[in-house]
C-alpha cells in the first residue's frame, strides 16, 4: 500500500474543492488521523488461492475464524489477538485493519535473478514492511515462547536493537495451514549482515488462541491458520492496467537495487529523516539557508506568523506590480499547516521513522 500516492491524491482533491468553494480551506487528514477513523464493511473472509511470495493476508484461526493476529499499536513492536468481528463492525479502525495485515516474502525475494524462490518466508507487518516476525530471545538460543517484531532490512543493521527474523514454512492449505518457525536469522557483527542461527531448533510452531499468540514446540499444539485475502477487507491492490500500473507490467524477477553510493567516496548514503541536512543547527543545508528564511521553517505559532508575514510581503510586491497571488493567502497557509502535520505512521521507506514529521521542520 503506497500511502504517499493516496495522500497526494487527497491533497489535489481537497485543493480543488477549496478553490471552488472560495470559503474555508481544508486539507486532507494526515494518514495517522485516517487510521483512527472507524471502519465498517460487510466482509466474509476468503482464503487466498495459494500461500505464495508477496501474498497480502490476515491470519485467522481456521477452526472458528473468530480470532485474528494483530500488531500492537504505538511503536508496532508486539502482537495481540483480536476478535475478527471487531475489524469491520464499526468498533475497529482503519489502523486496526492495517495492523492485522501482513505480507509473505520469500527468503530469496531480493535475488530472483540468480536464485530460485526458496518456499520459505518472512512474515512482514503491512505497516512496518522493513521488519518481520522474530522470536523474543537472544541470538544463540535454541528455543523461545513469545514473538515480537524486529528489523530485517536496513542500510546499517547495527543501528537497530537485535535485528533478525524467523523463517517460516507452511503445511496444509490456505484454509488451514500450520506455521512452523523452521529457522532463524540473527545479526552478525563481523559481516554486518543477518546470518542463520545454527542454535535455533526447527521444532517451533505458532499457536494463537484467546490467551494470545506464542511459540510451541509440538506441532499438535499449533493452530491451523486461515490465510484470508487482505484485499477483500481493504482493496489496496495495484492490479495490472490500473492507475499505478497502466501499462500492465508484471512483477519482474530482477534482483533488488543496491543501496545508493556516493560516487566520490564509494560509501552508502541513505540517511534517516532525523539525520537530514536540514536539521539545525548543525545540518549543512540548514547553515546555507538565510536566517530570515529559517525562521519560518518551524511548525510552531511563531514560525506560522513569520510565514504569514512573508506572504503579506509577497502580496504587496505583486500588487505594486499590478499582479496578484493565484489563490487566496489562506489557502497557502492551510496547505502549509497540513503538510507540517503529517507524520510517519508506517515504515514503508527505509529511512522512515515512526512519529517523525514527513517534512523536516528544523525547529
Amino acid at each position: 500500500m503506497d500511502t504517499r500516492h493516496l495522500i497526494r491524491s487527497l491533497l489535489f482533491s481537497a485543493l480543488a474543492t477549496c478553490i471552488a468553494q472560495a470559503a474555508d480551506f481544508h486539507a486532507p487528514a494526515p494518514f495517522v488521523k485516517i487510521m483512527e477513523r472507524a471502519f465498517t464493511k460487510s466482509w466474509t473472509p476468503q482464503a487466498v488461492s495459494a500461500i505464495e511470495n508477496r501474498s497480502h493476508i490476515l491470519l485467522l484461526d481456521a477452526e472458528t475464524k473468530q480470532l485474528c493476529l494483530t500488531v500492537t499499536s504505538g511503536n508496532l513492536e508486539g502482537f495481540e489477538v483480536s476478535a475478527v468481528s471487531s475489524l469491520n463492525d464499526g468498533t475497529g479502525t482503519y489502523g486496526k485493519i492495517l495492523r492485522s495485515m501482513f505480507q509473505l516474502q520469500d527468503l530469496n525475494i531480493e535475488n530472483q535473478a540468480t536464485m530460485s524462490l526458496s518456499g520459505t518466508y518472512t512474515i512482514r507487518p503491512e505497516l512496518k514492511i522493513y521488519y518481520g516476525i522474530d522470536a523474543n530471545a537472544s541470538a544463540g538460543t535454541s528455543t523461545a515462547q513469545s514473538l515480537l517484531i524486529n528489523r530485517i532490512k536496513g542500510v546499517d543493521l547495527s543501528d537497530y536493537s537485535n535485528p533478525g527474523h524467523l523463517v517460516f514454512t507452511f503445511s496444509g492449505s490456505p484454509s488451514s495451514a500450520k506455521i512452523q518457525a523452521s529457522t532463524r536469522y540473527v545479526y552478525d557483527s563481523s559481516s554486518k549482515a543477518l546470518v542463520q542461527d545454527s542454535s535455533w531448533s526447527a521444532n517451533h510452531w505458532i499457536r494463537m488462541d484467546a490467551d494470545g499468540v506464542r511459540l510451541v514446540t509440538t506441532e499438535s499444539e499449533a493452530t491451523g491458520f486461515f490465510f484470508a485475502s487482505a484485499y477483500d477487507l481493504l482493496d489496496f491492490a495495484n492490479q495490472t492496467g490500473e492507475s499505478f500500473n497502466p501499462a500492465g507490467i508484471d512483477w519482474q524477477t530482477n534482483s533488488f537495487a543496491a543501496w545508493p553510493e556516493n560516487p566520490g567516496t564509494g560509501e552508502i548514503e541513505v540517511n534517516s529523516i532525523s539525520e537530514s541536512q536540514l536539521n539545525g543547527p548543525d545540518g549543512l543545508a540548514y547553515k546555507d539557508i538565510d536566517a530570515n528564511y529559517r525562521e519560518q521553517f518551524g511548525s510552531g505559532a511563531e514560525a506560522t506568523a513569520i510565514a504569514s508575514a512573508y506572504l503579506d510581503q509577497i502580496e504587496a510586491a505583486l500588487a505594486n506590480a499590478g499582479e496578484s497571488l493565484r489563490y487566496p493567502k489562506e489557502l497557502y497557509l492551510a496547505v502549509r499547516e497540513n503538510m507540517l502535520s503529517h507524520t510517519f505512521a508506517a515504515v514503508d521507506e527505509v529511512n522512515a521513522e515512526l512519529g517523525e514529521s514527513t517534512i523536516r521542520t528544523i525547529m
